[in-house]
């Protein structure tokens, strides 16, 4: 939740991520699958990456960080 506003989730309970009706981005609303993460970028965009990667790269033309999640989850190399 980018903004604060209030999502209803009602019907929406199977999904994983849903999409803000106010800022049009994406909120977690469950755990992520498995062997994968969320990763929010610094231009708010979230990431879903796998638990082993080290470096991602946000897809956004306007953004293109490169994040490196080592550093953000504090495992090391």
């Amino acid at each position: 939740m980018i903004c604060k506003h209030y999502i209803n989730v009602h019907g929406k309970e199977k999904k994983i991520i849903i999409m803000c009706p106010s800022c049009n981005e994406a909120t977690p609303i469950r755990k992520p699958p498995g062997d994968k993460m969320f990763v929010r970028c610094i231009c708010n965009c979230l990431l879903v990456c796998k638990t082993s990667a080290r470096i991602i790269m946000c897809p956004r033309a306007n953004c293109s960080t490169l994040i490196d999640i080592a550093q953000k989850t504090g495992r090391s190399a």
